[in-house]
C-alpha cells in the first residue's frame, strides 16, 4: 500500500507538517512555561497488513497520574489550557471531515518545564462509555473502561521530551459459532482489542509532531507560554499628613498700673 495514498493519515500529517515548518524552534528553558496540546484520533478502516499485538499489551502507570485542572491553581506547576486558546483546530476539523478518522480527544494544559527526574504525568483519558445496565450504574467500578486512557508526560533536558503511554479500546468482536447457534449455546462475549502505543519523542517547541501507530494516533504542539505580570495594586493607605508649622507667639506690651501712693509700677507720677 501506498503510505501516501488518500486512504492514509500520513498524506494529510505531511500536509500539516509542511505548514509547522514556517514556525520557530526553540531550545528548552526549565524555568519556561509551555502549552501542550494534543488531538488523540482513531482510524475507521485500518491497514494492519500482517502485523499483529498481544491480547493483554500490559497498562500504563497511572499511580502518580495528575488530572488536568478544570480551573486555574494557585502555585500549581499543572493549569488548565483553556480551549479558546488552542492551536490545532484546523487539524482537528480536517480529521472530523475525513471518513477514515474518529477523534477520540482534542485536550491540553499548560506546565512548567521540568527535568526528568521531576517529571508530571498527565492523566490523559475519554471518559468512560454509557451504559443502561442499571446494576453496572450503582456500581462505577463496573462500569466499562474508557476507549482512551493513559498518561502524556512532558520533560526538559537540551530539549523537549515527550513521552506519551496511551491504551485504545477499539470496537467490541463479536465471533459467530453456528454449532452454538444450533445447540442454543449462549454466544461468547464481544472480544474487545485493545492496542497500546508507548513511544519517547524528542522535539522542538513550535512544531507539530505525529506519534503514530496502526490503529490510532497521537498529534502533539508545545508551545512556550509567557504568563502575564501582575499589576501591583495601587495603594490603599492615605499618607501621613505634614504638621503645620504653629504661629509665632507675640507677647504684647501690659498697661502701666498704679500703685498705692499715685505712682505707676514705674515710679512715674500720675496727675490728678
Amino acid at each position: 500500500m501506498n503510505k501516501f495514498a488518500w486512504s492514509s493519515p500520513r498524506w494529510l500529517l505531511l500536509v500539516i507538517f509542511c505548514l509547522a515548518g514556517v514556525l520557530p524552534a526553540y531550545a528548552a528553558d526549565q524555568d519556561q512555561w509551555y502549552n501542550v496540546e494534543l488531538i488523540v484520533f482513531s482510524q475507521r478502516h485500518p491497514d494492519a497488513g500482517n502485523e499483529t499485538w498481544p491480547d493483554n499489551p500490559g497498562s500504563p502507570d497511572l499511580t502518580d497520574a495528575q488530572e488536568i485542572p478544570t480551573t486555574a491553581v494557585p502555585n500549581a506547576q499543572l493549569q488548565p489550557l483553556p480551549p479558546d486558546q488552542f492551536k490545532l483546530q484546523a487539524e482537528e476539523q480536517k480529521l472530523a471531515e475525513n471518513g477514515n478518522y474518529e477523534v477520540l480527544l482534542h485536550t491540553g494544559w499548560r506546565q512548567l518545564g521540568v527535568p526528568r527526574e521531576k517529571g508530571i504525568p498527565v492523566h490523559v483519558h475519554t471518559t468512560a462509555p454509557a451504559t443502561t445496565d442499571t446494576a453496572a450504574a450503582a456500581a462505577p467500578a463496573a462500569l466499562p473502561p474508557p476507549r482512551l486512557d493513559g498518561v502524556v508526560e512532558l520533560t526538559v533536558l537540551r530539549y523537549l521530551h515527550l513521552d506519551v503511554d496511551l491504551l485504545f479500546r477499539g470496537q467490541a468482536l463479536t465471533s459467530t459459532n453456528s454449532v452454538s447457534d444450533f445447540f442454543a449455546v449462549a454466544p461468547a462475549k464481544p472480544s474487545v482489542p485493545i492496542y497500546r502505543l508507548q513511544e519517547s519523542r524528542r522535539m522542538r517547541s513550535n512544531q507539530l509532531h505525529y506519534f503514530d501507530h496502526p490503529m490510532f494516533g497521537v498529534i502533539a504542539l508545545v508551545t512556550p507560554y509567557t504568563p502575564p505580570v501582575a499589576t501591583p495594586a495601587a495603594p490603599t493607605s492615605t499618607p501621613p499628613a505634614v504638621p503645620t508649622p504653629a504661629a509665632p507667639v507675640v507677647s504684647k506690651p501690659q498697661a502701666p498700673t498704679a500703685n498705692g501712693n499715685g505712682n505707676d509700677a514705674t515710679g512715674i507720677i500720675q496727675r490728678n
